[in-house]
């Protein structure tokens, strides 16, 4: 099965609520709201054992090609490839880069590729709870207005303390270095993958936007079966699995769990 489903986007902010590093929501042309809501180490996937499993998983590969769906502003890539680098081998981990990330909205598309971020409380969170220091990846940037002298104390004891919903970091190379970022639809980019055997993609907490079209779902996911060979991984989110039946639909198309949101081609 073949779908190809209309997804022209236009940018019109439909609401804003600061849930992570991005709060940008808009519409199809059809009226689908999309979100772009994420943030460092969501919590809906073992980072630290999703990424042993991977180096283990593909020890004899020369390569293996991660494929990011809704990449946003890069929260999520960033987080694959320092969750990779800070594994709890510290193997080499290079045959895993450059991550490929896209993003229909050409809008998320050049906030990452501007090589800054914006960071919640949550995200320095997720990254101290992943015994990850901020700051070798991210570097504060300046406030684009005066602080009261009692705040830049503030900040100066403690960089990565956050202030406001805007507080912007620049990504360190180590990161941006390790991902392409490009605009695309998943749909159409989806038939091009070339795998063999060491694919790993990344669908996270988009598939369930289309919870009241199931034929989309299940004609994507099929589609994700054709073009994965045995032992590549398909990893969904926790939007996918409330909102879906997406488990079933997996199994039927040749998918094994292996963790939680994470997917098997056998």
């Amino acid at each position: 099965m073949k779908l190809m489903p209309v997804c022209s986007y236009n940018t019109r902010f439909v609401r804003s609520v600061s849930f992570g590093s991005t709060d940008r929501f808009y519409k199809t042309e059809s009226g689908k709201e999309i979100g772009n809501n994420t943030w460092l180490f969501r919590d809906d996937l073992d980072w630290r054992a999703f990424v042993d499993f991977q180096i283990r998983h593909f020890l004899g590969k020369e390569n293996v090609n991660i494929i990011q769906f809704a990449s946003s502003d890069g929260s999520e890539g960033y987080t694959h490839i320092m969750a990779l680098l800070e594994n709890s081998k510290r193997k080499n981990v290079d045959k895993f880069f450059p991550i490929q990330a896209y993003d229909i909205d050409n809008f998320m598309v050049k906030k990452a590729k501007s090589g800054q971020i914006r960071l919640l409380q949550k995200d320095i969170e997720g990254l101290r709870n992943n015994f990850i220091n901020p700051s070798v990846y991210f570097e504060r940037q300046p406030f684009p207005f005066n602080l009261p002298e009692q705040t830049l104390k503030q900040i100066q004891h403690n960089p990565y303390q956050i202030l406001t919903t805007n507080d912007t970091f620049k990504v360190s190379n180590v990161l941006t270095a390790k991902i392409a970022f490009n605009q695309g639809n998943m749909f159409n980019i989806l038939p091009k993958i070339k795998d063999d055997s060491n694919t790993i993609i990344m669908c996270r907490n988009i598939l369930g936007y289309f919870h009241e079209e199931p034929n989309i779902v299940e004609g994507f996911i099929e589609d994700v079966s054709k073009v994965l060979k045995t032992g590549s991984l398909f990893v969904i989110g926790k939007l996918d699995t409330d909102l879906l039946k997406i488990e079933g639909i997996l199994n039927k198309n040749s998918f094994i769990k292996v963790m939680r949101n994470v997917y098997m081609k056998v």
